[in-house]
Order: structure tokens, then sequence, then C-alpha cells
């Protein structure tokens, strides 16, 4: 698994649908530990991210998104 700067989002404008399609994409019998550990790490962004934007009232239609994925 390639872990670059490219990968990581580090601000508030990154992709939440393209974010959780990633971790969905992911096979647990093929990860590794640095896997896990980059998996968590990207959903906890991504939470922290959807939990700002209800407590700010900034509309991110997350839900919505999974179900096309």
């Amino acid at each position: 698994m390639d872990i670059s700067a490219d990968n990581i989002p580090m601000s508030r404008n990154f992709n939440l649908k393209k974010s959780f399609s990633y971790l969905l994409q992911q096979s647990p019998s093929k990860m590794t530990i640095t896997d896990y550990i980059y998996n968590s790490l990207l959903l906890a962004k991504v939470l922290y991210w959807y939990i700002l934007s209800l407590h700010l009232n900034i509309s991110i239609p997350l839900i919505s998104s999974l179900y096309r994925i």
C-alpha cells in the first residue's frame, strides 16, 4: 500500500466519498498492521470532519453518497 501525502487527506476539502470508497474496498484478510493503522486514521479523519460539519450545520451528503458507491 502506498502511503504518501497525496493519499492522506489533510484538509476539510478532501472527498469524503472517495475516502469511504477506499475504506470499503479493503479486504481484511489481505491487510497488514500498517493498513489497519492507515485505515483507522483515515476513518477518524472522515468522522471528525463529518461531525464537525454537523456541528457547523454544513450539509455533506455522506450517507446518501454511500449508497451510490
